[in-house]
């Protein structure tokens, strides 16, 4: 009996420390720029909520089609993807950073956690590592940290008497 406190003291923590992923490698901005991206290039296809079966059934982007996808592969090669099939039919159309950014999202979306270093769409870190694969509604629908700043003439204007 005098063991059982200290075992389920050090699974709890073991546990916490389990479900806590690593930072992804990405920033905050990259993500929020990367929904702004999302809107205007990809829901279309992907659907706002990135459910897929949008014109031309497009997959989702987001629960168990990802997971299967992509939870063993790297955000590089997420990017490499994305980059060089997407648009469809219009592939490599947008600039490199803004596939970058819309990289960024789709992780974000998928649990990934933003961290320090800007993403340059090169890293190798599985992505089953930095996400878990369940979509993150705050991410999804740009709330809380993840909203976008307002623009300098919405500022402005609240500025004036």
């Amino acid at each position: 009996m005098r063991f059982l406190l200290p075992a389920i003291i050090l699974l709890s923590t073991t546990g916490m420390a389990l479900a806590q992923q690593a930072a992804g490698p990405f920033t905050l901005e990259q993500v929020v720029a990367g929904r702004r991206a999302f809107l205007v290039n990809c829901t279309n296809c992907h659907g706002v909520t990135m459910n897929g079966g949008g014109g031309g059934g497009a997959p989702a982007l987001t629960g168990e089609n990802f997971q299967e996808d992509w939870l063993n592969k790297s955000p590089g090669q997420l990017f490499r993807f994305v980059s060089g099939n997407m648009p469809l039919n219009f592939a490599g159309m947008l600039p490199r950073q803004t596939y970058v950014e819309l990289t960024s999202f789709i992780l974000a979306v998928n649990g990934a956690r933003p961290g320090p270093r800007a993403f340059a769409g090169d890293s190798d870190v599985r992505i089953g590592a930095i996400a878990d694969g369940k979509t993150v509604a705050a991410v999804l629908y740009g709330e809380g940290p993840y909203a976008a700043p307002p623009s300098p003439a919405k500022t402005a204007a609240k500025k004036r008497p």
